[in-house]
């Protein structure tokens, strides 16, 4: 038996047809989205993995394989987008061959040369006393003859005329020159410097003119005669209170007719310490 359908189940099942294949039409939509999108998933996988392998291209050829720079770049591309990999690592060459440039940029500083020291030189002008070897002894404050036996002895200074250069006044009577210039009696002009406690001469100039001593005299009695030499009890003159010893191997005069107790005058100068007697006689009582 034939069913009879209304209208109304007609536009029913005209409704369920067109439902049907709108839900295919979904499905089959579906399927194409995956499969598209599958394709694109393979294609970003290809490019990341041929990006990768252009990374390692550009590392700097310097840097070999294995060693800890590239180690940082590659680990670098791994987690970084591949675009910003590309741009960052020449910059990155650029900064570590200039922080090696400056590592291996050794600054030498000389070292100052030492300069000489320049010597205060000073000048003075004195009497010779004494030389003894290369060392002069000179009264500074007296540069002419003596006023007073034995004076500046206490007040002698002494120069080191090692390696000075010594000039000399030729002789006022023929000219010549003495082949011992610096000599007691003579005044010196010094030029000098300090170093340490000594005095060194650069220049030492003789007047060559050896002071005539100053007289003495001296009035006593004989005490004792012995040798060249006699000592008197002073009572009048230069010493006179004191005992004295007077050298006569320098005088002409005889020492053999002066006896113990003889008053006589002596005329002497001093040197070294010693009276040196010129002459003597016997006053009048």
């Amino acid at each position: 038996m034939k069913k009879k359908y209304t209208q109304g189940h007609t536009v029913m099942h005209a409704l369920r047809a067109v439902r049907t294949r709108y839900m295919k039409l979904i499905c089959f939509a579906c399927i194409a989205a995956f499969v598209s999108g599958c394709s694109i998933n393979e294609s970003k996988t290809t490019s990341n993995s041929s990006n990768a392998k252009n990374n390692k291209q550009i590392v700097p050829s310097g840097h070999l394989e294995g060693s800890t720079d590239e180690d940082e770049i590659t680990s670098e591309a791994s987690g970084v987008h591949q675009d910003e990999i590309t741009s960052e690592a020449p910059g990155s060459n650029d900064s570590q061959t200039e922080e090696n440039s400056g590592q291996n940029t050794i600054t030498v500083q000389e070292k100052p040369t030492a300069q000489p020291e320049e010597k205060e030189i000073k000048s003075a002008t004195g009497y010779v006393l004494d030389q003894i070897g290369n060392i002069v002894y000179v009264d500074l404050e007296n540069a002419g003859g003596r006023t007073y036996p034995e004076e500046g002895d206490d007040r002698s200074v002494a120069f080191d005329i090692t390696n000075a250069t010594i000039t000399q006044e030729p002789d006022a009577i023929d000219g010549t020159l003495n082949s011992n210039p610096i000599r007691n009696g003579v005044t010196v002009d010094i030029l000098y410097y300090v170093e340490g406690n000594a005095n060194i001469v650069t220049t030492i100039h003789s007047d060559n003119d050896e002071k005539e001593p100053i007289n003495y005299v001296s009035i006593g009695f004989v005490n004792r005669v012995e040798e060249n030499k006699v000592t008197l009890d002073i009572t009048e003159g230069d010493q006179s209170g004191t005992m004295a010893v007077f050298d006569f191997s320098s005088s002409m005069d005889s020492i053999y007719d002066i006896a113990v107790n003889d008053k006589i005058s002596i005329t002497y100068y001093v040197e070294g310490g010693d009276n040196m007697v010129m002459s003597y006689y016997r006053p009048e009582s």
